[in-house]
Formats: C-alpha cells, sequence, structure tokens
C-alpha cells in the first residue's frame, strides 16, 4: 500500500500551485520565471532590461548601452495555517475529509481568494499617481472610462493591445450585453474545449469579485481570527488595467507539514500546516503599464454615523463620516460621555429603547444607510 501520508503530501506540494494558477483571476500577473531568481525562502531578484535608442547610421552603427538591472525584493506576505482533521469526522463521512480533500478546499476557498486580494489591492498602492483616477462609474460610462484607461497606457506605455483589464464585477451585467465588447473563441491546450474570451479594444478582460476588488485589506494574524478583510477607509475598485509583464506575482510555498492522529500527541486528529509566501511587485521600469480607477467615495451614495447619548451628556463624533457605500466603520468606545445618575455604559443599540441591533466598542458596520447609534446604560 502507498504510504498515506506521503501520497497526502505530494498532493498538496504538486497540486498546490496547480490550483491557484486555476482557480485565481490575477493568473496573468505570474512572473515569467526567466526573469527572477531565487536568493532564499523569502528574497527574490527581478530582472528589468532597458536599451539605448537610436542614433545615425552614417557611416556605421553607433554603440548604444543594454543593462539588465535586477530588481532585488523581498516577499512580505508568510502566511500559513495549522487544521486538525478529525479521524472520526473522517470516517462518519466516508473519507470527504481527508487531507488532501481538506487541503484543495482550502486553497480554493481561502487561499486563492486572498492571494488575488492581495496582489491587485497591492496594485492599486504601487500604481503611479497619474495613473490612478478616483472617479463615479456606472454602467452608462464604464466602457468609456476603460477605454480612457487603455490609450493613457498606451500614451506613457506604448502598449495598445494584450493588456489584461480587471473588471469589478458589479460592472458585469451591463458590459456582457454591449456590442462595444468583442468575444474571442479560443482553445483550452490541454482539453480541446473552447470557450470565449470577452475584450476591449484587444485587451482581456477578466472580471473579479467585489470582495476581491477593495483598494486596501487587513490580514488577519490568526490569533482571534483568520484571513482577511476590507481596511476600514477601503474603497471599491471599479478596474485595474496591467500591461503585459507591468505587474510581476510571486508565489514560494514551503514543504507542507502532515502529522497523522498516530503521532498527534493532542488528540485523535490528523494536523495538516501550510506556509505559503508570495508577494507582488511593479518592475522600476513599468510604472506606467498600470492604470486604477477607484469609486469615488463620497458620490453616489454618502452615508452619516453618528452617536447619541440617550439620557447621558456628551458627545462622540466620527471624523471619517460620512462614509461610502460598502465602507466600514468601526464602533467608538462611551469615552467622552457621562452617564445619567447611578448608571454605567453597557453597550450601543440602533434604537433608543435597545429593541435594535446591539454593538460593542470596536465592531465593524458596513455602512449601506445612515447610522446612528444610541447609548445604552444599566444600573451600576
Amino acid at each position: 500500500m502507498v504510504n498515506d501520508i506521503t501520497e497526502r503530501i505530494s498532493y498538496l506540494k504538486d497540486g498546490l500551485d496547480e490550483i491557484v494558477t486555476r482557480e485565481a483571476v490575477t493568473t496573468a500577473m505570474t512572473a515569467d520565471p526567466k526573469n527572477i531568481k531565487q536568493l532564499d525562502a523569502k528574497t527574490f531578484k527581478l530582472m528589468s532590461i532597458s536599451t539605448s535608442g537610436l542614433g545615425d547610421y552614417a557611416n556605421g552603427y553607433k554603440k548604444g548601452q543594454v543593462s539588465n538591472a535586477w530588481q532585488t525584493i523581498t516577499l512580505s506576505k508568510d502566511r500559513g495555517v495549522r487544521l486538525d482533521i478529525e479521524k472520526v469526522e473522517e470516517l462518519e463521512t466516508g473519507g470527504l475529509l481527508h487531507i488532501s480533500r481538506v487541503a484543495s478546499e482550502f486553497v480554493r476557498t481561502e487561499v486563492v481568494p486572498e492571494i488575488d486580494a492581495y496582489r491587485l489591492s497591492r496594485a492599486v498602492a504601487l500604481c503611479d499617481a497619474g495613473m490612478k483616477k478616483t472617479e463615479e462609474l456606472s454602467n452608462a460610462n464604464i466602457y468609456t472610462k476603460i477605454v480612457d484607461g487603455l490609450n493613457s497606457i498606451y500614451d506613457e506605455f506604448g502598449v495598445d493591445h494584450g493588456c489584461t483589464i480587471y473588471i469589478n464585477m458589479k460592472f458585469k451585467s451591463y458590459l456582457d450585453l454591449s456590442s462595444q465588447v468583442t468575444h474571442n473563441v479560443q482553445v483550452d491546450q490541454k482539453t480541446g474545449a473552447q470557450f470565449t474570451v470577452p475584450m476591449i479594444n484587444g485587451s482581456y478582460i477578466q472580471y473579479v469579485p467585489t470582495l476581491r476588488m477593495k483598494s486596501a485589506y487587513i490580514f488577519l494574524d490568526g490569533t482571534t481570527d483568520f484571513g482577511f478583510t476590507p481596511a476600514d477607509d477601503a474603497v471599491d475598485v471599479n478596474f485595474i488595467i496591467v500591461a503585459p509583464g507591468a505587474v510581476q506575482a510571486i508565489v514560494a510555498i514551503n514543504e507542507p507539514k502532515v502529522i497523522p492522529a498516530s503521532n498527534n500527541p493532542d488528540g485523535n486528529a490528523d494536523i495538516f500546516g501550510c506556509e505559503i509566501l508570495h508577494d507582488v511587485f511593479v518592475p522600476n521600469n513599468k510604472k506606467k503599464g498600470l492604470y486604477v480607477s477607484l469609486d469615488d467615495p463620497k458620490n453616489p451614495n454618502s452615508y452619516t454615523f453618528t452617536y447619541n447619548a440617550n439620557g447621558g451628556s456628551g458627545t462622540i463624533t466620527d471624523a471619517k463620516s460620512p462614509y461610502g457605500e460598502d465602507q466600514r466603520a468601526t464602533v467608538k468606545a462611551s469615552t467622552g460621555l457621562t452617564a445619567p445618575s447611578n448608571k454605567v455604559f453597557d453597550e450601543w443599540n440602533t434604537a433608543s429603547d435597545g429593541s435594535g441591533t446591539s454593538y460593542k466598542p470596536g465592531q465593524k458596520i458596513t455602512m449601506t444607510a445612515n447610522v446612528t447609534l444610541y447609548a445604552q446604560w444599566k444600573a451600576e
């Protein structure tokens, strides 16, 4: 019998890259292996080439210069998790929870969305200020704005086709019906199956789930929670245009750790540990090959966030109010309020009599309407 643990480790090691490549919407950002050198687990060198321009021929070639510059980069995202897979659960589900299947589901549902979200938000952060716009987009003007972005890349970077346009899913239904979007039929080289790729002016459209199209994220450290969440000040990304090679993504996967239940002193569970190092970079000579359109958080919808002392005294204000659609507000503590006689602060509530939704300081609220929180007081 093939050693089960060895087979599971081999599945994860060999399959993780394939799953990320197949499922990630940002696969086109993957760095060309010929242009990178790995120095250690976290450090790489990224090659960029530049040359002299033309001179007059006049009796012979003028000697120009070629520069092969190596940009040293360090992967900043070192992410990992330990998953305990109870043997009793595995038996009860007919083997559905064995490590290889858990690993596959983990990569597809947790790793891939986080990698996409990080890459796209970093593209926003690394984009040249002159190639980044904050604007109100709608179904009526999304096509024109995308063409404006493509023209900017052509003007600044000299590429007029072959770009990848990452578009927020909220615009998909309109663009799918637009006669201005062409559809190129391509053939899968492995399966022979035909599929259709939407394009605008010779550049490829890649629709992205809205949760992965925010300008900034918080990547949770696993102490109290895992995964990622939009930052409080994040705004929606309308679209990102990336010229070929302008964004370089690297993923380095360490050997997974698998401990069978028989060797686990803590209980009847297989232990699966996974560490993934990754990052994304814009080469120094390709900064103009990136264009970003951000939603205007104050337009068209903006919502106020206010606090009511509700029988107490004093005021609390939120300096970030008003918020844009789907921005997240952090509930404040009661500092600044004076309680009614013989009472202390208990919590916040959306109704003055406490019949609404309760919130504790530090909780997040996604803004889709105006919010007023009323202090709730209890006896000392």
